[in-house]
C-alpha cells in the first residue's frame, strides 16, 4: 500500500525537505513519497525484528480473551501499514532529515542488509519531531499523537517511538456485569504485557520509548 497517499502530518519541514529537492508544486514530491514508503518498509521491518514484536502480538491473538481484530475501516495509515494484529508503531518519519549521501543511498540501494542498517543509523533522528505546521521548535517538547482517540495519555515526547496496542471488537456479545469483567480481564492483560515490553524493549533501544492501549 502506499502509506502516504491523501495523508501528510505537519510535523514534516517543508523548507527542508525543498532544499534536498523532494518537493514539487508545494507539496510533498512523488520521490519523497516513494523513498518515504520504502524508509517505512525497512524501518517496520527492523523494529519488528530487533523488537520481537511479532512475538507479542501473537501472545494477544493466543491469548483465551477476546480481543478481536480491529476493523480495516476503522484502522488509521500507520496500523494498515503494519503487518501485525494487534501492535503498530505510530511515529511519522522525516526522511527530509537524512543526509544527501543516505537519500541517494536510500534511492538507488536494494541490498536489505545495507538498508536495515541504515534505519539502525538514522531511526532515532527521523522519529524526531523538530517542526509542527513549518515552524521549527525546541529540541525536547510534548505533543498530541491522539487527539481523536480516548487513551491513557495523549500527550507525549517529541522523540519517542510510539507503541500502539489496539483492540478490535469482540467477537462475543457481552453485556452488563459480564462485559466489564471481561474488560477488566483484558486491560489487566495489556497493561502487564506493556509493562513486559517497556522492561525488555528499553533495553534494546537507545531511545525513548511510549505505549498506548487503544480500545477498538
Amino acid at each position: 500500500m502506499n502509506f502516504m497517499n491523501g495523508y501528510y502530518p505537519n510535523t514534516f519541514n517543508f523548507n527542508l525537505a525543498t532544499q534536498k529537492g523532494l518537493t514539487n508544486y508545494n507539496k510533498l514530491s512523488e520521490k519523497y513519497i516513494e523513498l518515504y514508503n520504502k524508509y517505512n518498509k525497512y524501518f517496520l521491518r527492523f523494529m519488528i525484528d530487533i523488537l520481537d514484536l511479532n512475538m507479542y502480538d501473537k501472545l494477544i491473538g493466543n491469548s483465551e480473551l477476546d480481543f478481536g481484530i480491529c476493523r480495516e475501516n476503522r484502522q488509521d495509515v500507520y496500523q494498515k501499514s503494519s503487518p501485525l494484529n494487534y501492535i503498530y508503531i505510530k511515529n511519522n518519519l522525516h526522511i527530509e532529515k537524512l543526509s544527501d549521501n543516505d537519500l541517494r543511498l536510500l534511492d538507488v540501494c536494494n541490498d536489505d542488509n545495507i538498508l536495515l542498517d541504515l534505519i539502525r543509523r538514522t531511526y532515532k533522528e527521523i522519529i524526531t519531531i523538530n517542526c509542527i505546521n513549518n515552524k521549527m521548535l525546541n529540541n525536547n517538547f510534548s505533543t498530541q499523537m491522539f487527539p481523536n482517540f480516548y487513551t491513557n495519555s495523549t500527550i507525549l515526547p517529541n522523540d519517542a517511538l510510539i507503541i500502539v496496542i489496539r483492540e478490535g471488537d469482540a467477537k462475543e456479545d457481552l453485556t452488563g456485569e459480564e462485559f466489564w469483567k471481561n474488560a477488566k480481564l483484558k486491560n489487566d492483560f495489556i497493561e502487564d504485557l506493556i509493562a513486559q515490553m517497556k522492561k525488555e524493549i528499553e533495553k534494546k533501544l537507545d531511545c525513548n520509548v511510549e505505549f498506548v492501549h487503544l480500545y477498538r
